[in-house]
């Protein structure tokens, strides 16, 4: 009798639902993960405005865009002119294809899970926390090249993991899907030295197979490193290492990738699961040292304090983008960190993660409380009003005000719009504060106008600052922050 509920007990413990069972809940998890389709309804963001030319572009121009002016590898770009020669290029249909690879990107978590002998309980935790990750539900929404990147990179690793227990013509199969993954995004670099150590774990033996691959991968790459290394030069160039900096922009990343870029951690949901995230991932690391520590610490601690080190013109509200698709690798340590756990501890953890990712997918689909408020502005409202007010002409240094203001006037950024001939129009100057506040192009954008034109007769505020975020930042950063991110000045 004793012996048989300690069986029973042990069984509860360890999740043992079933194959069946398994997979409805995996099915269940790739479907909410689409739900993230509702942030599509937002406004595009400046780099989306810049895929949105890209794809309407002629193919001459398109290819011109690289060498002239678009740092980031063409692979994504030219597969969205394609579906969008079919599908149109409005907000949802370039948007679409990054949501539906989400499901996707859940089953081949749950699939990684698997091949490293993830217990069934931590293989459904890891593509449930991931399909319900705050932070994934902005990115894959986006019309950009993260979706796209995550799912490469899961394939890769999956083609590795086989190669390295089976070899011969698979080793080919990974060098293709090396090869695709270095021509999406620049940081998948950083799946090298991180496969290395799996192959140094796992089996030295398949290490030549595994060097082949990867020298056939960088020499297929060869076009995209070489816009890759401009595209350092470019960033890096001025950047003066500062311990601030570099602090901010690591712990904002790794805040990021624990509970998400929504909901700050001063609100009670999202505080307790962020101490719930750091309980798992370092049980984790306790009970799977060597898999928790290449897969996940190991590549997000690297990359991060690389890219944090070496772009610091680059705001680091875009640092966790960068290195979006390890995400997965955060989601499969924290469901190792559940194995073995007492039931009572695994429901309430996983009772008080949900319901802080849940609170951060409120942020998401609602479009509040935003670390980056320049993903969700209301370009489209905002053009119309300055419309209304009688504006005919407008000049931004943001692409995005740019891009839906040409939809109600003739609109310009800075630049372009010091070669119009003295504009006798009203004019509309729409002002965007960015992570360090107001930038010196604008402040000498409205002081040139205002010395034209006189003082404005009007001015439009939207999007107010978090109050305590605000108080933050003028704190830390040292600078004068508006009370609302974008203000719309009218001159006469």
């Amino acid at each position: 009798m004793g012996i048989s509920v300690f069986v029973v007990n042990n069984k509860i413990n360890e999740l043992d639902l079933g194959n069946r069972t398994e997979k409805i809940l995996l099915a269940t998890f790739a479907a909410l993960s689409l739900l993230s389709a509702f942030g599509m309804r937002f406004c595009f963001w400046g780099d989306e405005v810049a895929t949105y030319h890209m794809v309407n572009s002629s193919w001459s121009e398109f290819w011109c865009s690289f060498a002239e002016w678009e740092p980031h590898p063409p692979l994504y770009f030219a597969l969205l002119k394609l579906w969008s020669g079919i599908f149109g290029s409005s907000e949802i249909a370039l948007r679409l294809p990054s949501v539906l690879l989400f499901p996707a990107i859940v089953f081949l978590t749950w699939l990684i899970a698997k091949k490293l002998g993830l217990s069934q309980r931590a293989r459904l935790v890891a593509a449930g926390l991931l399909a319900l990750h705050p932070s994934m539900w902005i990115y894959v929404r986006m019309a950009r090249y993260y979706s796209i990147t995550v799912l490469l990179f899961l394939v890769n690793t999956i083609i590795l993991l086989n190669a390295a227990k089976k070899g011969r013509w698979r080793w080919w199969l990974y060098a293709a899907s090396l090869t695709l993954l270095l021509w999406t995004d620049f940081p998948a670099y950083l799946v090298i030295p991180m496969h290395l150590a799996v192959i140094l774990w796992q089996n030295r033996p398949s290490f030549k197979g595994w060097l082949l691959g990867v020298a056939v991968a960088l020499v297929l790459a060869a076009v995209p490193l070489l816009l890759f290394a401009r595209a350092g030069f470019s960033y890096a160039e001025d950047s003066m290492p500062s311990v601030v900096s570099v602090a901010i922009g690591f712990f904002y990343s790794i805040y990021s990738f624990l509970v998400g870029e929504v909901r700050y951690p001063w609100q009670l949901p999202t505080a307790l699961a962020l101490v719930a995230v750091v309980f798992l991932i370092i049980r984790g690391i306790v009970r799977r040292p060597k898999t928790s520590l290449i897969l996940c610490a190991g590549p997000i601690f690297v990359g991060l304090l690389l890219l944090c080190l070496l772009f610091q013109k680059l705001p680091f509200i875009y640092y966790s983008g960068r290195f979006s698709f390890l995400f997965p690798m955060v989601a499969l340590v924290l469901g190792v960190g559940t194995e073995k756990l007492r039931m009572p501890i695994f429901i309430a953890a996983m009772v008080i993660l949900g319901t802080g990712y849940l609170w951060g997918i409120a942020g998401v689909v609602s479009g509040k409380d935003y670390h980056n408020t320049s993903y969700v502005v209301p370009w489209k409202g905002i053009a119309s009003d300055a419309a209304d007010s009688g504006a005919t002409i407008a000049v931004s240094r943001d692409w995005a005000a740019v891009h839906y203001l040409n939809q109600k006037m003739d609109a310009y950024l800075p630049d372009d719009f010091r070669e119009v001939k003295a504009p006798k129009e009203r004019i509309a100057f729409v002002k965007r504060s960015g992570i360090r506040g107001i930038s010196d192009i604008e402040r000498k954008m409205y002081v040139e106008l205002e010395g034209a034109h006189g003082e404005p007769i009007a001015h439009l505020q939207y999007v107010r600052e978090n109050r305590i975020l605000l108080k933050l930042k003028k704190t830390i950063l040292k600078c004068n922050f508006p009370e609302y991110v974008v203000v719309v000045y009218i001159f006469e």
